[in-house]
């Protein structure tokens, strides 16, 4: 019956919303924020000059996001996006995957150059900048969304439209978690972290645990 699926539907909210964790920093964004998503962003990872140890910031995909000239989407006021955004430890584990060790650690510079050239042996006719372009595209929607809509996509197993062209991204619950399934049935799945739902004048982010990939790896 339709009210027992409606019960079921807000115990999974309800579960999922206790579950998470309470968010220790909120940034103070709120909907009144004036501020860009590309403004969030680098206030958060202080800036765009310099990587750091902290792998909770987003300075990765800053650096992406300014080599493949995408700084532009991601400040216009009038556009209106979410962005899954990976922070720093989560393109630490796909380099990982992809074959990354090195004695120094945890190094931001070394990750970002070791994805560059790992993403541009994935297509051999095309550039690193293309390739990594497509990556960042991939986990970018067209529209606003909030914790509580992407949850109900999720229990009503409708997909996420990405802003890379013909892609879309699959989010389903696991326990409780949200997590979103990309192109790539080999990787771990990223889950949606906090800080979550920082909302900006053009849009929303939420932080996710892996980075999304829009291709099967071989």
């Amino acid at each position: 019956p339709r009210s027992c699926k409606m019960l079921v539907k807000q115990l999974i909210v309800a579960a999922f919303l206790l579950a998470m964790p309470s968010p220790v920093v909120c940034f103070g964004h709120d909907d009144n924020s004036d501020m860009t998503i590309a403004d969030i962003l680098i206030e958060i990872s202080d800036g765009v000059e310099d990587f750091d140890r902290n792998r909770r910031d987003y300075d990765i995909l800053l650096k992406a996001v300014v080599t493949t000239n995408l700084t532009g989407p991601l400040s216009n006021p009038d556009a209106t996006l979410t962005v899954f955004a990976p922070n720093d430890n989560a393109f630490y584990k796909l380099a990982k995957d992809l074959g990354y060790s090195s004695s120094k650690g945890y190094n931001e510079t070394e990750i970002f150059d070791f994805l560059v050239g790992a993403l541009e042996d994935l297509d051999s006719g095309a550039s690193a900048v293309a390739v990594l372009k497509n990556v960042l595209l991939y986990p970018v929607a067209p529209e606003s969304l909030t914790p509580l809509t992407i949850l109900e996509k999720a229990y009503n197993e409708e997909e996420i439209e990405s802003l890379l062209v013909g892609a879309t991204i699959e989010p389903y619950l696991d326990w409780f978690q949200i997590r979103l399934r990309d192109k790539d049935p080999d990787l771990s799945d990223p889950s949606i972290t906090f800080p979550l739902n920082l909302k900006a004048i053009n849009g929303a982010i939420h932080t996710i645990t892996r980075v999304l990939v829009p291709v099967d790896i071989p």
